[in-house]
């Protein structure tokens, strides 16, 4: 969970703790008026936070559930969309959950020379925006939520049924896919902000509870 406000170092206030490095030339902490911390992020210098695959084997998540939540805005929804949480290698293992360039969230699973892939319903992510995107898996099944509604029907959404990602022995990287990617037409970053507590969570969190956490957490970004 991003929560200091300043320097390039940030702790989780969970347990096991992790601690993320801020990376990137224009990378910086901000705050809105009622004082809630966020990170802004540039694409093109690349910006972005990881965790060191050691640190975060307890997110190598296989057979077991697991949900997560973050809170974002961003500027504009590039080409390519941008990543919110990744911890894999497309095709090869791990998980992966972003956006592309019509706002609608992608969680994937993969394997060996596979994948299986849920896709939300159109403009759940929108320019200029606080909306706090989550999602849960509960065995094969993915849901993903938008300020607390389950997005997973509508135009152009897709169900996937997701299989064990194979163990993944990869850095968690936050706002990013691909760090090593810099095309300011072409890239794989979010440009925007990223509220201060992304969270992971290694059980299936029911919809009543996503929708508990947007409620108990919207004032705080003046939605």
């Amino acid at each position: 969970s991003l929560s200091e406000g300043i320097g390039s170092v940030t702790y989780d206030v969970a347990k096991p703790h992790h601690t993320c490095t801020l990376h990137g030339a224009t990378i910086a902490w901000g705050a809105l008026a009622n004082g809630t911390p966020y990170v802004d992020l540039t694409p093109t210098t690349p910006d972005w936070i990881d965790c060191p695959a050691a640190d975060t084997s307890d997110l190598d998540f296989t057979a077991g559930d697991f949900s997560m939540a973050i809170w974002v805005n961003p500027d504009n929804l590039p080409p390519s969309g941008f990543g919110l949480l990744f911890r894999g290698l497309s095709a090869t293992d791990g998980w992966r959950f972003d956006v592309d360039n019509t706002g609608r969230v992608f969680v994937a699973t993969f394997q060996a020379a596979a994948e299986q892939l849920s896709i939300s319903t159109n403009w759940i992510v929108a320019v200029g925006e606080w909306r706090l995107i989550s999602i849960s898996r509960n065995g094969s099944s993915i849901r993903i939520y938008s300020n607390g509604i389950d997005r997973l029907s509508g135009p152009n959404s897709l169900v996937g049924n997701h299989i064990n990602p194979a163990s993944a022995n990869r850095d968690l990287r936050i706002g990013i896919i691909n760090p090593g990617f810099v095309d300011p037409d072409f890239n794989e970053g979010i440009n925007g902000k990223i509220g201060r507590l992304p969270r992971i969570w290694g059980k299936a969190l029911s919809a009543e509870e996503h929708h508990e956490l947007w409620n108990c957490e919207r004032k705080a970004f003046n939605v």
